[in-house]
């Protein structure tokens, strides 16, 4: 059985609709992880001090048969929904454990 791993960059507090997006398409869960945009282009100054985009990453491991599926409804749910598109990755994965 071939798996993806689906990697999801949104906004911060969109994580939540991610995932019940990719639940609606199947997915069974995933990870939320938490960062910070480095682009130095968005880094914006308020009283002379640096302000980061906060950023979301949530991580799906789907099926190779239902990753075109759950990327699909991801990105139509977050363009209706927030006018936002976010990034999806796609990526193999050879082999899992645990």
């Amino acid at each position: 059985m071939y798996q993806d791993l689906i990697v999801v960059i949104v906004d911060k507090y969109l994580s939540e609709d991610v995932m019940r997006f990719a639940k609606s398409a199947g997915a069974r869960g995933g990870t939320i992880l938490h960062g910070r945009s480095i682009d130095l282009k968005s880094l914006k100054k308020v009283f002379n001090l640096s302000i980061e985009p906060e950023k979301e990453v949530v991580l799906i491991l789907s099926k190779e048969e239902d990753t075109d599926s759950i990327i699909k409804f991801i990105d139509e749910g977050l363009k209706k929904s927030f006018n936002h598109q976010g990034i999806i990755l796609v990526l193999d994965v050879l082999s899992a454990l645990g």
